[in-house]
């Protein structure tokens, strides 16, 4: 089986690599962990607008690359076969590319859970990703903290 996990750095990231982590994957499973960066061409309407969109460009690749390689070890310590990539682009188009391309059986990604008007104003990723992919999507919910109770961290 072919798996592409889809992360970022946010809490909803956090707990699709969790369960995928938890899960009993078939003997040979492969897994694959996806990462985008994507800027907008905006930043280089500014003063020293290309360099300046360069130089965040190079931060944020390297920023996930370390998301990445992390989620890499803790799955590979978790005993599954693991290789990762950081892409520029919109994750919404890059993901399911990837997954046609690398004939992926599965793509895990989290939401969100944005809904009315930040849905609207920001899209959904995992939406996106639902009626594109070319394979099965599953979409993985962070737990939410009832109002008035404070979440806990790990330490």
């Amino acid at each position: 089986m072919k798996i592409i996990l889809g992360i970022d750095d946010s809490p909803h990231s956090h707990a699709a690599l969790e369960w995928v982590r938890n899960m009993q994957w078939p003997q040979g499973s492969q897994l694959i962990i996806l990462s985008t960066v994507e800027l907008y061409a905006y930043a280089m309407a500014e003063p020293g607008g290309l360099d300046v969109y360069d130089r965040v460009l190079a931060d944020q690749m390297q920023a996930r690359e370390g998301v990445v390689a992390e989620a890499e070890r803790e799955l590979q310590h978790a005993g599954l076969v693991v290789s990762s990539r950081v892409m520029q682009g919109d994750p919404r188009m890059l993901i399911p590319e990837i997954a046609h391309k690398e004939r992926a059986d599965l793509i895990v990604v989290g939401s969100h859970g944005r809904t009315g008007l930040p849905k609207l104003i920001m899209g959904s990723v995992a939406s996106h990703i639902l009626s594109h992919a070319p394979c099965n999507v599953l979409v993985v919910k962070h737990p939410r903290t009832p109002a008035g109770v404070k979440e806990q961290t790990r330490s």
